[in-house]
């Protein structure tokens, strides 16, 4: 494995082999033959930034990997490598267009074609992803997010294929500042070669100053705005470099040219320390006695109206905020049949006015986690105590049963709780932004 000092040294030099190069190709008065060989080395320049990158990760997490046949899991893995062994191609071949395009006013569609591949076989990763168990949010391909995720693909061609005559804008909006340096060192009495050099480090350290304090003016803007608001949402999630901080690692992103990330693992000790101390004072704990007398009394209360031969009862119980819904699920035995064959039938019903709603609210108060909220949806599960019903009498029930029902997904509502309910929620059991789910977020900044 490379180590995160190596990681970061290659990808600096290679990103300023890459700039100098293209700033030769593009301002200097070079001849064809040159130009291309300056483009073969920005395409092996981008190549080697490009594996010295973040390599792609094959495993999903255990805790949230989702099911797959190995088969299944086994193609999605061969295909995400594939895809990025792909695409590290497509950007070396990419880099070396897009320089030969360099002082070339008309429209180059190789390099646009590239752009377009590089995207679609992102498409190709993320379904790989989704294949290997990766919990994949598909929600930027639906409605106006899809609209807008095309519009910026097409908007990614367009401008690749116009780099030559791009160059010109370049040279006199965003290589202001590193021509002037340029023109400042060769003043000095700098040989050609370092000049070029040093216009380039000091041109990165000036890009990425700029992106440094974009970067801040979107995060205050998002503060501002609220991280609940559409904007403010989008503004901090899109910021060219941000830190990350979740319960295993702290992340420094950049999106600069391409998205790189450096994480720091964190000491889960310190972390549930830090947890408990913030949101400690959110927890209401019951012990296994007053838990224990809650489901029973909730158990006694279905029970009372029981049909004979029912044979297991389950009630979900999903609430967020003031909006709660109830909806019981009885399976009942039919009588034997000539062969004393019994068939199950299901049955779903919303109950109201449930009496013992006050054990319900009590019971995911007491599922409550420092940091990690408690799940919207619960369910309180018993049977009956013998499994074959050969006569009209109720069976006695079993022990009653109480989980939370884990899932990624936004939990199945018979009616969608409002934006103020999953606020009115986390104002009562906090989750940490870091760990709410995808659909979550999308709820809160609607």
């Amino acid at each position: 494995m490379i180590s995160p000092g190596l990681r970061i040294a290659v990808l600096i030099c290679s990103f300023l082999t890459i700039f100098a190069l293209n700033l030769v190709s593009a301002f200097a008065d070079v001849t064809d033959t040159t130009r291309h060989q300056l483009a073969i080395g920005t395409g092996a320049a981008a190549f080697v930034a490009f594996l010295a990158g973040p390599w792609p990760r094959l495993r999903p997490p255990r805790e949230q990997r989702a099911e797959r046949a190995p088969v299944v899991a086994g193609f999605g893995r061969v295909l995400i490598l594939a895809t990025w062994l792909a695409r590290l191609c497509v950007v070396a071949f990419g880099s070396f267009l897009f320089t030969t395009a360099l002082g070339a006013p008309e429209f180059n569609a190789p390099a646009a074609f590239t752009v377009g591949i590089y995207n679609a076989l992102g498409l190709v990763l993320t379904c790989g992803r989704w294949l290997t168990g990766f919990v994949v949010d598909w929600s930027f391909l639906r409605g106006w997010r899809g609209v807008r995720y095309v519009a910026g693909l097409a908007a990614g061609v367009v401008i690749t294929g116009y780099a030559g005559f791009l160059a010109e804008v370049v040279q006199e909006v965003v290589f202001a500042v590193p021509a002037g340096i340029y023109e400042a060192l060769r003043g000095w009495g700098f040989w050609s070669w370092l000049a070029v050099t040093a216009t380039a480090l000091a041109t990165v350290v000036f890009v990425l100053v700029l992106v440094i304090v974009e970067s801040a003016l979107q995060h205050l803007a998002a503060r501002i705005l609220g991280r609940n608001n559409a904007v403010g949402a989008w503004l901090e999630r899109n910021a060219p470099a941000r830190v990350v901080v979740n319960d295993v690692a702290y992340v420094f992103q950049l999106r600069f040219p391409i998205e790189l990330s450096w994480p720091k693992l964190r000491d889960p000790q310190r972390v549930a320390a830090l947890n408990a101390k913030r949101y400690g004072k959110y927890e209401q704990p019951l012990d296994d006695d007053e838990r224990t007398v809650l489901m029973e009394r909730i158990a006694d209360v279905l029970a009372q109206d029981l049909p004979p031969r029912w044979s297991n009862v389950s009630l979900t119980y999903r609430a967020a905020g003031r909006h709660e819904e109830l909806v019981l699920r009885r399976n009942v035995m039919s009588a034997p049949d000539e062969h004393g064959v019994s068939v199950g039938q299901s049955t779903e019903t919303e109950l109201t006015d449930f009496p013992e709603l006050d054990a319900l609210r009590r019971l995911r108060a007491d599922g409550y986690q420092a940091g990690y909220g408690t799940p919207f949806q619960w369910c309180l599960h018993f049977s009956a105590e013998r499994t074959f019903y050969r006569d009209d009498t109720v069976p006695a029930r079993g022990r009653a049963h109480w989980n939370p029902v884990f899932t990624e997904d936004e939990p199945e509502w018979i009616r969608p709780p409002s934006r103020q309910d999953y606020r009115e929620d986390l104002e009562r059991f906090p989750i940490k932004e870091s760990v709410r789910p995808v659909w979550l977020r999308r709820r809160l900044a609607t």
